[in-house]
């Protein structure tokens, strides 16, 4: 038991791969169907007998490499013109050994698609969504959605297919994914792939990688429990377990199954750089536009400094894992959720949305606000505006189109008398009031919804509030000098401030006073 034991876990958790008969392998992301990344040096890599000559052919150029002593082999095409029209790329070994034939590849824009449960979301279980599923007739868009595992130890290699985007498979494509794609497809006319790495209710730990956490004290004890994590750990383990089952069974004979061997590590989506060992460091370095990323509800009980940091450590893990420091990361900010409180107030969810601004401070990073798309479940059923909002923060910051990509932005406040001057950034063609999506009628809301407003005494109190220009007017007769001001907080807070392109005004404080309230 002990030595299949060990050599099982050595194959599943350390990435050692033997090269197949046919002695030339690539990696899952190079079947039929996939979409590589246009104006970019694109790699291709895979496994062969060490020193083995490999040859890359595409679009009428003829690249070489070389595999190296632990059989392992890349090569980068030079960067490519966008093209919807099918080619095949050609895999070989140079002595005429094994050939791979990879049909109907595209080239245009590639993009990460990740988080938890609200991204991995289907389009069948959203507003319309199976309407617009059968007709989505979008085969320049694929989809290669990574299957679920996890792992203490990085993987080469991830599981799954690229599927074109048809009405016969489009209801489950990942509904956030599905309308960011398709936005970004008929406005850049160029076939779009999105690579699907998700998994529900989880928190970002597993998501990022050990090396990134090393670098912050504060994940000593994630970094210990991954380090003392080896194959005679788990054999120990699972003896133990075993052993346990054993004594047990021989008392009760209807005992439940004996205990997994250690492959049940691959279903472990808490532990630490877990996800990211499985589902992501296999994809790089796959040539992609940027990454698109949904998460945070699991997170909401941490405090916000500790997210903040975790938030930003998993994005420079991920910018290292492809090499790129200036490798785009569009996130969404969580949702509203629950009941509405009648009265102002803090939680927990208010701090994490407060991480993910503050996470802007990263260069190359946007967020798409979803404040006024939620409701009493977790899972927001309205993904177009969230796919929609991401698109546009894309077509900004990545294709430099010229468009309103953000929702009003706290600037500044200035005090007079008794009321409070909040001015934006971001304003589009100006600010105005608009009823949330699912409410909308062609009508205009009565007043402004969603500030609150408070003295020195901290207590805060909800407040009239009136757009003036670029401005919004703050005021309640129960705070005769405000000290601060708060828009959109709460886990459900009724909120209409947008700028006249319909984007929502990003929650803000303009305090910083601990959270009690």
């Amino acid at each position: 038991m002990r030595n299949n034991i060990c050599v099982y876990a050595m194959w599943l958790f350390c990435g050692v791969w033997s090269v197949s008969a046919a002695e030339l392998r690539l990696p899952a992301l190079f079947p039929g169907h996939m979409v590589l990344q246009r104006n970019q040096p694109v790699p291709v890599w895979g496994w062969a007998d060490p020193g083995s000559v490999v040859e890359v052919v595409f679009k009428d150029s003829t690249y070489e490499g070389v595999a190296d002593a632990q059989g392992r082999w890349q090569i980068q095409l030079n960067p490519l013109a966008a093209d919807a029209q099918p080619d095949t790329l050609m895999v070989r070994l140079k002595d005429g050994g094994a050939t791979h034939s990879i049909s109907n590849v595209l080239v245009g824009e590639v993009w990460l698609c990740s988080g938890q449960s609200n991204m991995a979301w289907p389009l069948r279980q959203t507003d319309n969504g199976r309407a617009v599923g059968a007709l989505a007739n979008h085969p320049e868009i694929r989809l290669f959605e990574v299957e679920f595992r996890s792992s203490p130890f990085p993987e080469e290699d991830a599981v799954g297919v690229w599927t074109p985007c048809t009405p016969a498979t489009a209801a489950n494509f990942p509904a956030t994914a599905f309308y960011f794609a398709r936005h970004l497809h008929e406005q850049l006319g160029v076939p779009i792939g999105l690579l699907g790495s998700y998994k529900g209710g989880t928190p970002a730990l597993p998501w990022t990688p050990l090396e990134a956490l090393r670098k912050h004290p504060e994940f000593d004890r994630a970094v210990t429990r991954v380090q003392q994590t080896s194959v005679e750990a788990l054999e120990t383990a699972y003896a133990q377990d075993h052993a346990r089952w054993m004594q047990r069974r021989a008392e009760h004979p209807d005992e439940d199954p004996p205990p997994r061997e250690p492959v049940h590590w691959s279903r472990n989506d808490r532990f630490p750089t877990g996800l990211y060992n499985a589902m992501i460091a296999p994809l790089a370095p796959y040539a992609i536009a940027g990454v698109i990323w949904y998460q945070g509800e699991t997170d909401t009980n941490h405090g916000s400094a500790v997210y903040r940091t975790l938030f930003g450590t998993l994005i420079r893990g991920w910018r290292k894992a492809w090499g790129r420091e200036d490798l785009p990361f569009l996130f969404v900010q969580l949702a509203n959720y629950r009941k509405r409180s009648a009265e102002p107030e803090f939680t927990t969810w208010d701090a994490l949305r407060e991480a993910q601004r503050q996470t802007l401070e990263l260069p190359h990073t946007t967020m798409a606000v979803a404040i006024d798309i939620g409701g009493e479940g977790i899972h927001p059923g309205n993904k177009k505006d969230v796919g929609e909002r991401l698109a546009l923060a894309a077509r900004r910051i990545v294709y430099g189109h010229d468009v309103v990509h953000s929702g009003p932005m706290f600037k500044e406040m200035k005090v007079e008398g008794n009321c409070a001057h909040i001015h934006f950034d971001h304003i589009g063609s100006g600010l105005t009031l608009m009823h949330p999506p699912a409410e909308r009628d062609g009508s205009i809301p009565e007043r402004a919804l969603g500030f609150a407003v408070a003295g020195a005494d901290q207590v805060f109190h909800w407040a009239e509030a009136v757009v003036e220009h670029d401005r919004v007017t703050v005021w309640s007769e129960a705070v005769d000098v405000p000290a601060a001001v708060r828009y959109g907080w709460g886990i459900n807070p009724a909120v209409n401030l947008y700028n006249r392109e319909g984007l929502p005004a990003v929650p803000f404080r303009t305090d910083s006073w601990p959270m009690k309230r």
